[in-house]
């Protein structure tokens, strides 16, 4: 309150579904981070970074990890929507890829209270699952996965 500082930083980021809601949402923030400055009489210097790609998950791996699962007799839990940000968005756009999320924990990740909550279901029953989905795709023809389809 009673400090002024010679300088301050403030870093933030974008994520949305379709990079032109990014870029847009970025200009609007840029934008906004120039008024400010234009009403205070400060300086800015603004260093806009790329960010990393939707995850577009592709249905024919999504679609033979539900047989799987079923399969197996197991529920199968499909998201239809994340916006979680990562590097997988990044590869999703170059490869067919999908995120595996397994049984037997309390779903806390990235969070210090992450704790396994079934062994069996955590280790062996997501091994076997795994193990069994990969026999499967092993066993597709590779032309079939040349090149990615992605979904929304």
């Amino acid at each position: 309150m009673n400090l002024i500082p010679a300088s301050a930083l403030v870093e933030t980021y974008v994520r949305a579904v379709d990079p032109e809601t990014v870029q847009d949402t970025a200009r609007r923030l840029q934008a906004a981070a120039e008024g400010c400055a234009a009403a205070i009489g400060v300086e800015l210097r603004s260093e806009p970074l790329r960010g990393y790609a939707p995850f577009r998950a592709d249905a024919r791996l999504q679609a033979l990890l539900r047989e799987t699962v079923e399969a197996r007799g197991l529920h199968f839990v499909e998201e239809p929507f994340s916006a979680a940000s990562s590097d997988m968005g990044d590869v999703s756009q170059q490869k067919p890829s999908i995120i595996v999320g397994l049984p037997g924990t309390n779903g806390r990740l990235h969070e210090p209270e992450f704790r396994v909550t079934d062994e069996q279901a955590a280790y062996v029953e997501s091994a076997e699952l795994l193990a069994d989905y990969l026999r499967r795709l092993a066993s597709l023809p590779a032309e079939s996965l040349s090149t990615a389809s992605p979904t929304k």
